[in-house]
């Protein structure tokens, strides 16, 4: 068995348990590669949205909690780093 045949046995896949949304009810000020981020989040059910610096992560959130409370009709909630808590605040204002 190679080392590559080995790390192979120890990958784990986390099956999708999510649900699918309408992209185009998706607020209109996210990018297309935002649009995909919010479906795939939504769709897998069980992830975490791990970008760059400036790419929007905040509207990501906003809208995954905004599909998960419409398609539970429950309370959707979202955690981040405490050092974000402003520019959560200010994306909400805009």
């Amino acid at each position: 068995m190679t080392y590559e045949e080995f790390l192979r046995t120890k990958e784990m896949r986390a099956e999708a348990c999510g649900f699918d949304v309408d992209r185009d009810s998706i607020t209109p000020y996210a990018f297309d590669y935002q649009r995909d981020i919010i479906a795939w989040a939504c769709k897998k059910g069980k992830c975490a949205i791990l970008t760059g610096c400036g790419s929007g992560k905040t509207l990501m959130q906003i809208e995954w909690c905004k599909a998960v409370s419409t398609h539970t009709q429950a309370r959707a909630d979202r955690s981040s780093v405490v050092g974000c808590a402003a520019d959560a605040k200010r994306s909400r204002e805009v």
